[in-house]
């Protein structure tokens, strides 16, 4: 038996309109086998390092749909890495679509659910955020705390 891994990247959140899945500007348009992709993605953990961009989009005027996007999908390209005060582990990018042909095999779920399973994505990742940022604010107050008791100053 093989086992492989495959990376992901949560593809929602755009230049103009944050989280807000109506307000988004990326399109996907039906090409009878396939879709074509354009638009961008901002803030995206481990945009250049996944194999697999899970991005919704728009497909109709008020239709959001969820597309598989893969690494190697010609159109596909990446801004430069955010500047962060923390979690640097992970890059953090803009994610470029310049006519990326999509097959339809890679729409997740049914046209038009995008919305439901962003939703649904959004639920553990904001508890996971949530876990993360509370463990790396007890380990600030402890590393101040050490520090402060062995501090001495002006002799």
């Amino acid at each position: 038996m093989t086992q492989f891994e495959l990376s992901s990247s949560y593809c929602l959140t755009e230049p103009g309109s944050g989280s807000d899945a109506q307000a988004m500007a990326s399109f996907a348009k039906d090409e009878g086998d396939h879709f074509v992709l354009n638009g961008s993605k901002a803030f995206i953990s481990g945009a250049g390092s996944s194999d697999l961009y899970i991005v919704m989009c728009k497909t109709g005027e008020k239709e959001v749909s969820c597309l598989i996007v893969e690494k190697d999908m010609e159109g596909l390209s990446f801004g430069a890495n955010e500047h962060k005060l923390g979690w640097n582990v992970q890059p953090t990018r803009t994610v470029n679509f310049d006519d990326v042909k999509v097959p339809k095999e890679n729409l997740l779920g049914k046209q038009g659910q995008g919305f439901k399973i962003a939703l649904s994505g959004l639920d553990g990742g904001r508890l996971n955020i949530a876990s993360c940022s509370l463990g790396g604010a007890a380990a600030c107050i402890e590393t101040t705390t050490d520090y402060i008791k062995g501090r001495k100053q002006f002799g």
